[in-house]
């Protein structure tokens, strides 16, 4: 009997040990909530957002990890010697979401879009998309720390992976007297959670239009 409980004591600590090395887990039923702060000028609005990863699929034999988000939209995560993947059909192939591996200064790009300011909202006039969403927009990322602490609604978390990206984009089709998008963006990471925090800003060049959002984790769930 005594055996069987050190066996299982071994177990689980060795399944923990496991799951921590992993700053993005994936092969895991996890379900995360987060809380948002969104600035669009002067105007301010929060919400909650829940994102879900799903049972494992294998296409033409590699292995992805949908992760379905609150608005019903499913990505797909997949991995292999070279980093992380990121796309919207399991048949796509798109460049590293992240590198690997991840150690200190390891940097690489990646696409990413207008997230805040084609936010229709009162202060933006007319039926134009705030800026055209024909330009591709490439995110300059690098890992800049290992060893951060941050705290937020979930818990306090230790040795955590700071990364931060930088984009300028130039609007071809020039929408409302814009020239250039500018973005900002630090993402943290905790062993064996995910993404504990993320802030984003998109400052528009001439600087008429500014947003800005932080997200922070509320609770992690394996199911």
């Amino acid at each position: 009997m005594k055996s069987h409980i050190i066996l299982l004591l071994f177990l689980l600590l060795f399944g923990c040990s496991q799951q921590s090395t992993d700053y993005i887990p994936l092969g895991e039923k996890i379900k995360w909530e987060y809380h948002f702060q969104k600035e669009l000028g002067n105007n301010q609005s929060s919400g909650k957002s829940i994102v879900s990863q799903l049972d494992s699929i294998r296409v033409d034999g590699v292995r992805f990890f949908p992760h379905r988000y609150a608005n019903g939209e499913i990505l797909y995560y997949s991995k292999n010697e070279n980093g992380i993947q990121l796309s919207s059909k399991p048949e796509q192939k798109e460049g590293a979401f992240i590198k690997l591996p991840l150690t200190l200064n390891t940097n690489w790009t990646r696409e990413t879009r207008i997230e805040l300011l084609n936010s229709r909202h009162e202060s933006f006039s007319g039926g134009e998309s705030f800026i055209s969403q024909g330009e591709k927009i490439i995110l300059d990322s690098k890992v800049v720390s290992l060893d951060d602490t941050i705290t937020v609604a979930a818990s306090v978390f230790t040795n955590v992976m700071r990364i931060e990206s930088r984009a300028s984009v130039t609007v071809i089709e020039r929408t409302r007297g814009i020239d250039q998008i500018l973005i900002e963006q630090t993402e943290w990471y905790a062993k064996g959670v995910g993404l504990i925090k993320r802030s984003r800003k998109e400052i528009s060049v001439p600087e008429k239009y500014n947003a800005k959002q932080l997200t922070e984790l509320l609770s992690v769930e394996r199911y």
